[in-house]
C-alpha cells in the first residue's frame, strides 16, 4: 500500500527512517482495523518504486502496488492488478463491488505491514487486506546471512507460488540484496531459484499432487505456505530432502479454514502459538503468548 493508507490508523505517522525494508514497530504500539478489532502492527516494509494501482469499491478506494492482496467473495485473496469491474471484494461495510481498477501515474515506493491478526488480515483504506512479507523477510534475510543455508518454499498451487515469487521479488530489489548484484557475480537470480554469495539458495515451487516433484534435492528449511490446502501425506517425502541436513526445519504457515487440515493438524501437535523461550539464566524461561 502507499504511504496514505497509514492515515485510518488511531496514532501518529510512523517516521521516515522507521520505514527501510524490513523493520520491526511492534515497540510503537501503532494498530490497524482488522475483522478481529484493532491489530498490533508488528513489522512494515518498504519496496522499491513500483507502479502503483487505484482500486474504487462503492465506498472505499485504494492505491497499493499491483500484487497486494484483498480478500474477494467465497474466500480468498486476488492482487489488486487482477480484479475486474463488478468483482465483489470484502470491506468494512461488507462484500462491496469493484467500480475501477486503474494503474497511476508514476512509481511510488510502497509500505507493507505484517500484522498480529488471527488471520494475517487488516483493512487497507476500508478494503480487507493480507500481509505477505513476513515470510519473505525472514527468508531473504536467511539466504544471504546465514552459510551454505538451503530453503525450499512450496505451497499447493502454481497461482500462490507466483504471488509469493513476486513479492520476495519486490523485496529483494528494494534491499542491499539486490539481485543485480548477484548476476554480477555470476550467481543465478530469477523468481524460482536463487543462488546467494554465501552458497546458499532459495528455491520455489509448487506441489500439489506429485511429490516427486521435490525429490533429488538436499535443503535446510522447508516453508510450506498455504497449508490448509496442502496434502499432508507429502510429508515423508518432504522429511527426505531434509535427511542430510544437520539443522533441519519446517515451518508451516497459512490460514486455518477448519480442523480437518493439514495447517490445523500441525498447529495441533506443536505449541498452539506458545514458544517458550530460554532467558539467559537457569531455570529462566520466558513463554510468549501465554495467558497464564
Amino acid at each position: 500500500m502507499t504511504r496514505g493508507a497509514f492515515r485510518d490508523m488511531p496514532v501518529g505517522m510512523l517516521l521516515q527512517e522507521e520505514i527501510a525494508e524490513e523493520r520491526s514497530i511492534a515497540h510503537r504500539g501503532i494498530r490497524v482495523q482488522s475483522p478481529d478489532g484493532w491489530v498490533l502492527v508488528t513489522h512494515v516494509c518498504k519496496t522499491f518504486p513500483m507502479q502503483a494501482w487505484r482500486l474504487a469499491t462503492t465506498s472505499f478506494t485504494l492505491e497499493c502496488a499491483g500484487k497486494h492482496l484483498v480478500a474477494v467473495a467465497g474466500g480468498g485473496f486476488t492482487q489488486v492488478e487482477c480484479l475486474a469491474p463488478g468483482q465483489l471484494v470484502v470491506t468494512e461495510s461488507g462484500l462491496e463491488r469493484v467500480v475501477s481498477v486503474e494503474k497511476c501515474e508514476g512509481a511510488r515506493e510502497m509500505y507493507d505491514l505484517r500484522v498480529d491478526s488471527r488471520d494475517h488480515t487488516y483493512f487497507t483504506d476500508g478494503i480487507l487486506s493480507h500481509n505477505s512479507t513476513g515470510i519473505g523477510a525472514a527468508a531473504l534475510y536467511e539466504f544471504e546471512q546465514r552459510d551454505y543455508h538451503r530453503s525450499l518454499y512450496i505451497a499447493p498451487l502454481k497461482d500462490q507460488v507466483k504471488t509469493f515469487a513476486d513479492k520476495l521479488q519486490e523485496m529483494q530489489m528494494g534491499s542491499v540484496f539486490n539481485p543485480e548484484r548477484a548476476l554480477a557475480m555470476g550467481l543465478r537470480n530469477n523468481l524460482y531459484y536463487k543462488q546467494s554469495a554465501r552458497g546458499g539458495s532459495i528455491r520455489l515451487q509448487n506441489l500439489l499432487t506429485d511429490p516427486s516433484r521435490v525429490r533429488g534435492q538436499t535443503v535446510d528449511k522447508i516453508l510450506v505456505d498455504e497449508a490448509q490446502d496442502f496434502d499432508a501425506e507429502h510429508l515423508p517425502e518432504l522429511a527426505q530432502v531434509q535427511k542430510a541436513s544437520e539443522n533441519p526445519a519446517l515451518v508451516f504457515a497459512g490460514t486455518s479454514k477448519d480442523i480437518d487440515t493439514c495447517l490445523e493438524n500441525q498447529f495441533q501437535m506443536g505449541s498452539r502459538g506458545i514458544w517458550h523461550i530460554r532467558g539467559g539464566r537457569p531455570n529462566l524461561w520466558y513463554s510468549l503468548n501465554d495467558p497464564d
